[in-house]
């Protein structure tokens, strides 16, 4: 017979930084944003992630699509 184990156990927190914001308040104001209609978000990956891991991001309160990691950019 077939067996498996499901891993249930969530991995370590990400890093997130607002590259925008320049004194890393949390929050993007008027002098930060300046001209700019984009805001760069770099995601640290814990080192405990794995392919397989699904990253969910959440913007202004609205989940987005989850994004499933692969080795790829476990490795990176």
């Amino acid at each position: 017979s077939d067996s498996a184990v499901r891993d249930t156990t969530a991995p370590s927190a990400p890093t997130v930084v607002i590259a925008t914001d320049a004194n890393n308040d949390g929050f993007i104001n008027k002098a930060e944003q300046g001209s700019a209609t984009t805001d760069t978000v770099n995601i640290g990956l814990p080192a405990d992630a794995k392919a397989g891991d699904t990253l969910n991001v959440t913007i202004n309160g609205v989940a987005q699509a989850g994004h499933v990691l692969t080795a790829a950019e476990i490795s990176a």
